[in-house]
This record gives structure tokens, C-alpha cells and sequence, in this order.
């Protein structure tokens, strides 16, 4: 069964995921040439989203910096957060209400260095057969949405401009194969992201029903994913962030110049094939991959706190919280 989706992020979910994530292994820097020696591990949690991350770890920039990273699989998420929260790990990339609900939570001991990504990757496909073709016909229906609170809180907003009380439409939590989920009918709709979009439309005949809703509804300079650091490795190792920040920045703007082939590239690990196999197996994906978008200039304070004053609004936050103070300066200042 398909669990319901929830709107806050409880104390004891946090404190098992962060338990959770001591497991993960880390790749720390290793000697330097010249007979340097070992600088403490820095571990850096991601997935194929922190586009930013995995960009410059391809390209060597955390290298040229000093910087030995290995972008370590977490999913983004309660886990994510809680994982540098609870020092797990040093640096990670997460979704941003996410992390707010963590500081609103008590979970206080990270801050943002960086945005990472704003919108428009996502789409809502109608499920073969289930006569959806407007956002009326999603009364009484269900939407698969990603357990990160920006999804379900951007497809209410969505369907409520679109003339449909959220109340009449139940969303819920997919966790893994979202195109199998709706080709099975477990849904009647889901948001998603390439490469899951594509797998729906070709393998099960699902069709648009609409783009991207959080580029709908959210404030225009409000970002949806950042990149984020244990507060206290950052009191400790201020000129390491910094470091990761620039790298943060240069990987962004390679991932944005790169040709289609080459961030297909990049996402070989995070898609499960090959460019050949890809090319194969899903003919025009990488030509036509919604990747995700790269913010790139400095992280808008006044917009992103209005999209969280919205979010408790909504109930999609448990409590109001103010997120100036735990915004870094470097996160502030654009590439």
C-alpha cells in the first residue's frame, strides 16, 4: 500500500535517519603531492540531482582545489539533512523545505553555503486510460508525488490555480520505480522527472498532463534544492568550505555548458546505463532530458523566505521559522 503523504517532518524521523546515514562510507582527501599530509575526510552526501556536485567531480575541480570528494548516494530527503545535521556527513545536498523543517524541528547544526537548483524538470503524467486531461478530472483521483515536501506542496498550490480544492485529491508518497507505479494504475497521475518521465511515456503511454507545477508556484528566485554543511565543520574548516563553494559554483556552470552527450555522461551512474545503452534503449532521452535547472547566482534570501512563510501556511511546515541566520554568507554571493 502506498503510504499517505505527510506534511512534517517529526523529530524521531529526523534522529533515524540521520542513525541511519553513520553508515555511510566516506572517501576523505588523501596525501597531497609534495609529501603533504591527509587532510580530514569530507564527506559530501548527493544523488543525481546536485548536478553542481557531481559536474565537478567529474571535471577534477574538487582536485584542483585540494579537494579529494566522493559524492556519496543519499537520497534527497529527511535522511539527507538529518545526516549532516547529526555530523554524518560534512556536506550534503538536500531539499530546502526539508532542511527548513529541520531547523523548525530543533535541528539546528547545518547551514546553507550554496543554492543548487530551481525548476521547471518535473512534468505530471496522466496515466494511460484514466481519462485525465485537465486538472478537473484529478478529483477524487490519486497523484503519485517524491517524498520531499516541495513536490506535495507545489501540487497543491497547482491544483488549487487550476480551479481544484487539494482536499479532493489524494497525493502520495512514491519511493522507488515511479513509472512502473502508474503503469500498474496504482495512480492516476504522477509528478516526475527524466529519466522516469520517459520510461512512463514509452514503455506505458502516459501522457502530459502539465509542466513543471513548482515553476507555477513558487516565488520567482526561491530555490528547491541546496547544498548544505555541518555548522560545526564549518566553524572549524572555514577555508575548506570556501573551497567547496567555488567548486560548487565552477561544476554548475560546466554542467550548463556541457553537450547533451556529456551530462548524459555525468548521469550514467544516477540512470543505471551506459550513453550506448541509453542511446539504445531510450532513443531521443538525451537530447531531450530534463535535467535540472542550476542556480548559479547567489542564494535569494527574501524569496525563499517567502516560499517557506507559504509552505506554513499550506501546513507543509510544521511552524514558522526565519532561515536569514543559518544562511552562510558565502551562499550570498553570486558566481
Amino acid at each position: 500500500m502506498i503510504p499517505p503523504v505527510s506534511h512534517e517532518l517529526p523529530r524521531r524521523r529526523l534522529l533515524q535517519a540521520a542513525s541511519a546515514s553513520l553508515a555511510v562510507a566516506a572517501v576523505g582527501c588523501g596525501p597531497r603531492a609534495g609529501g603533504r599530509s591527509a587532510a580530514t575526510p569530507i564527506r559530501f552526501g548527493g544523488g543525481a540531482s546536485a548536478v553542481a556536485a557531481v559536474a565537478a567531480r567529474e571535471a577534477g575541480v574538487f582536485e584542483r582545489l585540494g579537494l579529494q570528494v566522493d559524492v556519496l548516494p543519499l537520497k534527497n530527503g529527511p535522511s539527507a539533512v538529518a545526516a549532516t545535521v547529526a555530523g554524518a556527513l560534512d556536506f550534503t545536498f538536500g531539499d530546502f523545505l526539508g532542511w527548513v523543517a529541520a531547523l523548525s524541528n530543533g535541528f539546528v547544526n547545518s547551514r546553507l553555503i550554496a543554492p543548487a537548483n530551481a525548476t521547471g524538470n518535473q512534468v505530471i503524467l496522466a496515466r494511460k486510460g484514466s481519462g485525465v486531461v485537465t486538472p478537473a478530472d484529478l478529483v477524487g483521483r490519486k497523484v503519485g508525488v517524491a517524498a520531499a515536501p516541495v513536490f506535495s506542496l507545489s501540487v497543491r498550490l497547482w491544483l488549487r490555480r487550476n480551479g481544484v480544492d487539494p482536499a479532493q485529491v489524494q497525493l502520495v508518497v512514491i519511493e522507488q520505480g515511479p513509472e512502473h507505479v502508474l503503469g500498474r494504475g496504482d495512480v492516476d497521475a504522477i509528478l516526475v522527472a527524466d529519466p522516469n518521465a520517459y520510461q512512463a511515456i514509452a514503455q506505458y503511454g502516459a501522457t502530459i498532463l502539465a509542466g513543471d507545477p513548482s515553476a507555477e508556484v513558487m516565488p520567482a528566485g526561491a530555490g528547491r534544492a541546496c547544498y548544505y554543511v555541518n555548522a560545526d565543520f564549518l566553524k572549524a574548516r572555514p577555508e575548506t568550505v570556501t573551497r567547496v563553494v567555488q567548486a560548487l559554483r565552477e561544476g554548475g556552470q560546466l554542467f550548463l555548458q556541457a553537450a547533451p552527450v556529456d551530462r548524459a555522461r555525468l548521469m550514467e551512474p544516477y540512470v543505471g546505463l551506459g550513453v550506448a545503452k541509453m542511446q539504445a534503449q531510450m532513443p531521443g532521452l538525451i537530447e531531450s532530458f530534463r535535467y535540472p535547472p542550476v542556480q548559479l547566482g547567489g542564494f535569494d534570501v527574501a524569496a525563499n523566505q517567502s516560499w517557506v512563510d507559504i509552505a506554513v501556511r499550506e501546513r507543509a511546515l510544521p511552524r514558522p521559522q526565519r532561515i536569514a541566520e543559518f544562511v552562510d554568507a558565502r551562499a550570498l554571493a553570486a558566481t
